[in-house]
């Protein structure tokens, strides 16, 4: 497993709400499954995440799906701390 830290000086731990809302140390972490990268960059930091994401390899996927998010863990809907660890694993083929 890769681990992937962003170091883009762009993530924000400011509290927004969403469709749900969890305790004030954790956020409700979004379905990022079929997104690309800079939209779910974008839904975590509206949820209020600041944590590191951890990078599984990429799998082999149809043409249409290169490139995004095709598994995450913990899932979305689950409530997380703000800076938990997120893995990811891209499309690619």
């Amino acid at each position: 497993m890769v681990t992937l830290v962003l170091i883009l000086g762009l993530v924000s731990c400011a509290s927004k709400e969403g469709p749900e809302v969890a305790p004030p140390d954790q956020i409700v972490l979004p379905n990022m499954v079929g997104l690309y990268w800079p939209d779910a960059f974008k839904q975590l930091q509206n949820a209020g995440w600041c944590g590191v994401i951890d990078r599984e390899p990429d799998a082999v996927v149809q043409p249409k799906d290169r490139g995004r998010i095709i598994h995450q863990f913990p899932g979305g809907g689950q409530s997380v701390s703000r800076d938990a660890r997120i893995t990811l694993q891209f499309g690619a083929f």
